[in-house]
């Protein structure tokens, strides 16, 4: 008989491979006993409202190493939680950041081999009244998995705009997959299946159990559903499933080969389900069935997490302005303000400087509350930056295009005979105006030009000599670009100083 994994690796080869790598969940075969009383009898539980958006907290865990790198980087985190909230939208469930997120410099934690370490991790960390989830590079071998007497661990290089974290809340939310049983048997397409599957889900009890194997048996479900009340997950609205490993869909969304039921019923599979093992790009809901027991589950297991009902507005899908320094703009090396447009509503900015155009390694990555950031001790390069805003309840706010600002030796100094002068601003808006001033009054008359790059003189102001503070009002010849401004005592250039006019 073929094996169904040599069938989906002839259709299917690059992607299988690509995404194989890793062991799909290590929440292995569980079902909850709230799930099996629930399922007995679900008009007996309470269910919110059917429009009532419950918002749960989280607390995110991102792991590094001992020297502080390797963390889950925040634009992804960002795109992780934007995915999230959409997956769960449809079951009115939405998640929103109750703690600050939390850093972590543990190696052994960051990449551990299995979910008894990820659970000692969990004991140390887990906020009370949250759902915590943790970012590691590696979570025991897998994308993700759940603990049920704990939290969440995701392996990093499975989340983004993946399906693995609504997966894996959805195992936290009691959901199991819709091959309970089936986890760890391999199918082989078109072979009768069995009436029953025994599986191990030691460590996956309410509590961790480290001296007992715990073994339990499941139905294998029927393609004419007159046991899907008893068989695999018992949700009669989640079609038969046999298939434990990832597997990519065909353009009618099934597995692509025939699977045989124990009557000698056959099917294919339907990826559409976030529970179960397709390929991202097949999935797309929660079912009707599945969607009521998380709901009723919250409400009955996790009163805890609903103290707070009320979300801020709701950020702007548009890109954030960037105000300052205009693109291309040149600046000064020793004081560059940034500055961009506020989001309107409580917001925390993600900002990125880099000198990559790729925004590769970037020397400033941080998050901060107010619109303005000065950079100082700059070397003479080209810089770009970005930023995206975010609050406690909004993720989806896309990057604001890309800046880009030329760090220089804009801000000159003219020291002689005790006198000592500075130019400023440098970097300033057509219409206002440039200011020199000195530490003790000018001794001699002079004169201040404003002069383009090719050299032409665009306008002249004498300085009388006995004052501090001089202003040049930049007139209506003086257009957008760069220019010097320069300082003659006696005739003689004693200061020149780059000034860029926007």
């Amino acid at each position: 008989m073929i094996h169904a994994k040599w069938l989906l690796l002839t259709f299917f080869l690059f992607p299988f491979l690509a995404q194989a790598q890793l062991q799909p969940c290590a929440t292995p075969p569980v079902k909850s006993k709230w799930l099996t009383l629930y399922q007995r009898h679900p008009e007996h539980y309470a269910q919110p409202e059917e429009d009532t958006i419950l918002y749960i907290p989280l607390t995110i865990h991102l792991l590094g190493n001992d020297d502080g790198t390797s963390h889950y980087p925040i634009d992804r985190l960002l795109t992780s939680l934007c995915q999230l909230n959409a997956d769960f939208a449809q079951a009115n469930i939405q998640f929103f950041l109750e703690s600050p997120i939390d850093y972590i410099d543990n190696t052994a934690y960051n990449h551990h081999s299995t979910v008894v370490e990820g659970a000692q991790m969990m004991f140390e960390n887990d906020v009370e009244n949250t759902l915590n989830c943790y970012f590691v590079d590696d979570a025991a071998d897998a994308c993700g998995y759940n603990l049920p007497y704990a939290s969440i661990a995701l392996n990093e290089s499975c989340t983004g705009q993946s399906h693995t974290w609504a997966h894996e809340v959805g195992h936290d939310f009691t959901l199991p997959h819709p091959f309970l049983g089936w986890e760890g048997t391999e199918y082989m397409a078109g072979d009768t299946a069995p009436v029953k599957l025994t599986y191990d889900y030691t460590y996956f009890q309410d509590t961790l159990i480290l001296d007992t194997l715990i073994i339990d048996t499941a139905f294998t479900e029927l393609v004419d559903g007159s046991n899907c009340e008893i068989a695999a997950d018992g949700f009669c609205d989640t079609p038969p499933d046999y298939l434990s490993d990832r597997w990519p869909c065909t353009a009618d969304n099934t597995n692509g080969f025939t699977e045989v039921d124990p009557t000698g019923a056959t099917f294919q599979t339907s990826g559409e389900l976030f529970m179960s093992y397709s390929y991202d790009d097949c999935q797309s809901k929660f079912s009707p069935q599945q969607i009521a027991a998380m709901r009723s589950y919250i409400l009955d297991e996790k009163p805890n997490y609903l103290y707070n009902q009320t979300p801020y507005p709701q950020l702007s899908d548009q890109q954030t302005p960037l105000l300052s320094p205009a693109y291309e703009a040149i600046t000064d090396k020793t004081h560059t303000q940034l500055v961009w447009a506020s989001a309107g509503t409580p917001a925390t900015y993600h900002l990125v400087v880099s000198k990559s155009f790729t925004m590769a390694y970037p020397f400033v990555d941080t998050l901060i509350t107010d619109t303005t950031f000065l950079l100082t001790d700059l070397e003479k390069h080209n810089y770009y930056w970005q930023v995206q805003p975010f609050n406690k309840y909004s993720f989806c706010s896309p990057l604001s295009k890309r800046g880009k600002f030329t760090a220089d030796e804009m801000v000159a100094i003219f020291e002689q005979a005790g006198e000592r002068w500075q130019v400023g601003p440098t970097f300033v808006q057509q219409g206002t105006s440039l200011h020199l001033t000195g530490q003790h009054p000018l001794s001699s008359d002079a004169d201040l030009s404003l002069v383009s790059v090719s050299g032409q003189v665009v306008q002249t102001q004498q300085l009388r000599a006995g004052s501090l503070d001089y202003e040049l009002f930049l007139s209506e010849k003086c257009q957008r670009g760069l220019y010097y401004l320069v300082l003659h005592i006696k005739g003689h250039p004693v200061l020149r100083q780059k000034v860029m006019v926007y």
